[in-house]
């Protein structure tokens, strides 16, 4: 649609003049506003309805073929096309007939195989809800028993998962820990920085998005509102895209965005519009239309805050206020932008949102605001992973893109080569650690996708200039780190424990009060525990290896000279230790869903 537009303006001769008014524009509403002017926006950008209605047929042929799965002992492909039976069966007010009632009733007979026992008398209560055949009720009635009978008999047998204490919540920013700071300078705007030294895995913020979204390959088998995977997906009750992992979930999806782009979810998808384009959508649709208009004639605080002084990362202020380097864009990329905000408005205009109310002014505003997110959200939102765990091969196991978020706080977090923290997903529930020790008053650091050991200089800076508008100056830019592969791995260069400095002739044996005998001996136990704790890693025990890698991470940090490759490999143990506990798809000795 970009290219037809601009297409036309080349074709009328008005590029350069377009061009030179439009890059003269210094806000974001006036950019907006001139391009809802264009002849040109009007013609191409019109979103067409792409409506998606359930249908019995559908759902019946899902049906089917879930049940030849099951009678071939296929049973999570079985649960997998109940539920896109579910999904598609309309409401019996709707003409549904029993098509969703046998749905959920077989889809429990699914999960009992699974032996997803709770999930299964879930799936048997919802049945019955949706008017389950009395001539079939003796087959739920049964199975729910059986399920209850189970449930007794492993009840002392229930996971019990490695939980993640709450720190202390820092006094202004809500999210982040007490042991952290927020600071600014010119040159780097707002960045996080330790109050006290930080240890290894402590958890320095717990974060719910603001917004999040999932990619539509994902829409299967997770949750639409809080990207948890799900066995029993929920459908929304109107469309057969959107399901849920639960009633609640379901229900404030639709009090708030959903019955919004209900109705235009599929047009949004099989247009050019990307990701960030989705979150945009979703990040107005969580605010009325009467609470932007409030937003608009209030006098916002422009560190985001709410005008109780907190910065809180539910509050519509924190994302307004984001940066988006919108003097660094040249124009083409603007105007690119503003057309994919106007397309936003439009598609926007064609649910209830604007309640009848044909404001020009308003609308003109939130197109400004859909411009904002589709700026400041490629520098400030964050993937949200899953593992994909194979439990015979923990080293090997892969992380894949679940959807997307915005969260405000943890977009204040400095990016570094060599990151002092590591993000993990729970749903779309964001847990910030430590991954080395981070002194007081130095940045807490995090990364951006762009790691010194697997990325060369020059890769890393163009990979970061274009997107985030910086040249990086960490340590191991400035210093020129090598790439893993070249890392000493030999002998480790030892440093004084007390005053940090390298102890470089092995004549010297003292340093301050250290001795650096007694070091290697300290060091060198540490070594065989971190082997160790590798192999449990390897067999899925991360309650045995998670503490010994903590330990060992900060040895190396106190005692060896950086960089050091067994460095890297414990901090990559303790990131996978703490991706096996977070969002993943198969189960292991430790996991078996999500401990939120």
């Amino acid at each position: 649609m970009f290219n037809k537009v601009t297409s036309k303006l080349k074709s009328e001769s008005k590029i350069d003049g377009i061009s030179k008014e439009f890059g003269a524009l210094s806000s974001d509403q006036d950019r907006a506003s001139y391009a809802l002017s264009l002849a040109a926006v009007e013609e191409f950008i019109r979103p067409g309805p792409l409506v998606q209605l359930k249908s019995v047929e559908h759902s019946l042929s899902f049906k089917t073929t879930g049940n030849t799965a099951y009678r071939a002992s296929e049973y999570r492909d079985a649960v997998q096309l109940y539920t896109d039976s579910i999904a598609w069966a309309p409401m019996l007010t709707d003409g549904g007939e029993d098509a969703l009632s046998l749905a959920y009733g077989n889809r429990s007979a699914a999960l009992y195989q699974l032996q997803q026992y709770e999930a299964c008398i879930r799936d048997i209560d919802r049945a019955l809800t949706e008017q389950y055949p009395p001539r079939l009720l003796h087959k739920v009635f049964h199975r729910k028993a059986m399920c209850r009978l189970n449930l007794e008999q492993f009840e002392a047998a229930e996971e019990s998962f490695l939980q993640p204490n709450q720190p202390d919540s820092h006094d202004q920013y809500v999210s982040l820990s007490s042991a952290c700071s927020v600071a600014s300078t010119e040159n780097e705007g707002r960045f996080i920085t330790a109050v006290r030294n930080i240890a290894p895995g402590e958890i320095v913020l717990i974060e719910k998005p603001f917004a999040s979204v999932l990619l539509r390959a994902n829409y299967s088998n997770h949750c639409h509102h809080c990207l948890k995977h799900t066995l029993e997906g929920i459908p929304c009750r109107t469309c057969p895209d959107a399901r849920f992992c639960s009633e609640a979930c379901r229900d404030t999806a639709m009090q708030t965005y959903h019955q919004y782009e209900c109705s235009v979810l599929n047009t949004l998808h099989h247009s050019q519009i990307n990701k960030f384009g989705c979150l945009a959508f979703r990040a107005i649709t969580k605010q009325s239309y009467q609470s932007l208009k409030d937003i608009r004639a209030q006098d916002l605080p422009l560190n985001g805050c709410h005008s109780d002084g907190l910065y809180r990362p539910q509050d519509y202020n924190t994302i307004i206020q984001l940066v988006t380097h919108a003097k660094d864009r040249p124009v083409q990329d603007l105007f690119h932008r503003t057309v994919m905000a106007v397309y936003l408005l439009k598609l926007l205009q064609q649910t209830s949102y604007f309640n009848g109310e044909e404001d020009v002014e308003m609308q003109a505003y939130i197109a400004g605001l859909f411009l904002s997110h589709l700026q400041s959200f490629p520098c400030n939102a964050h993937e949200v992973p899953e593992l994909y765990l194979d439990p015979n091969a923990i080293d090997l196991s892969m992380p894949n893109e679940l959807g997307a978020g915005i969260y405000s706080t943890l977009s204040l977090f400095n990016h570094s080569c060599d990151p002092g923290v590591n993000r993990n997903f729970y749903g779309d529930t964001c847990v910030v650690r430590a991954i080395k020790t981070i002194r007081k008053g130095h940045q807490v650091s995090d990364n951006y996708g762009a790691l010194y050991a697997t990325n060369t200089l020059k890769e890393r800076h163009d990979k970061l200039q274009p997107q985030y508008f910086f040249s990086c100056r960490c340590e191991p830019c400035s210093n020129d780190w090598p790439l893993y592969q070249k890392i000493n791995i030999d002998s480790p260069r030892y440093k004084c424990t007390q005053c940090q400095k390298e102890m470089t002739r092995d004549d010297i044996t003292n340093c301050c009060s250290s001795n650096i005998e007694e070091i290697r001996a300290k060091f060198n136990k540490s070594e065989v525990e971190f082997r160790s704790a590798f192999e449990d890693l390897l067999a899925c025990r991360v309650e045995e290896a998670l503490p010994v890698f903590l330990r060992h991470l900060a040895l190396i940090q106190e005692m060896i000279v950086l960089p050091w490759r067994q460095f890297n490999d414990c901090q990559e143990a303790l990131k996978q230790c703490y991706s096996l506990m977070g969002n993943s798809n198969t189960s292991c000795a430790l996991h078996n869903g999500n401990i939120f």
